[in-house]
Order: structure tokens, then sequence, then C-alpha cells
């Protein structure tokens, strides 16, 4: 199940958002990045690790997760490192 991709949907993604879209299993290089803004969906191994790789020559990366913890004062996601 590993060889086939999943991509969540998300709506308003292909109208709204005209930017560079790829899963894990397309990654080679963390240069590709740079100077960019990423936004990593999903905090597993992989994407957690390509975030970690990638913060090393992006302008900032983002982490989503559905796990993430939400902050006690505000109910927002917190911000990590």
């Amino acid at each position: 199940h590993y060889a086939l991709p999943a991509t969540p949907s998300l709506p308003g993604l292909q109208t709204n958002f005209h930017g560079r879209i790829l899963h894990s299993i397309e990654y080679d290089n963390p240069q590709d990045f740079t100077d960019q803004t990423v936004l990593c969906i999903g905090g597993r191994a992989s994407g957690s690790d390509l975030a970690r790789e990638i913060s090393d020559h992006a302008t900032k990366v983002y982490l989503s997760d559905t796990t993430c913890v939400l902050g006690e004062e505000d109910g927002l996601p917190q911000t990590v490192g």
C-alpha cells in the first residue's frame, strides 16, 4: 500500500493554490525548496523527516498533522521550534 500515494482531498486547493504539490514518494532533493515556503501535510515519519530536511533550505516550513496539540489558552496549534 506504500507504493500508491494517498493524497488528501482539500476543498478549494485546485482553484486557490497555484504552487507545486507533490507526494513524499516524488521527493528527491531538499535543495529544490530553497527560499520557498513549504507546507508538509502529515506528521508521521516521512512528513516530519522531509519537513526537517527541507527546513535547512526553505525560508519557512510548516508541518500540518491531525495529532497536533492545541494551545490551552487560544485553542490554536502550538508552534514548536
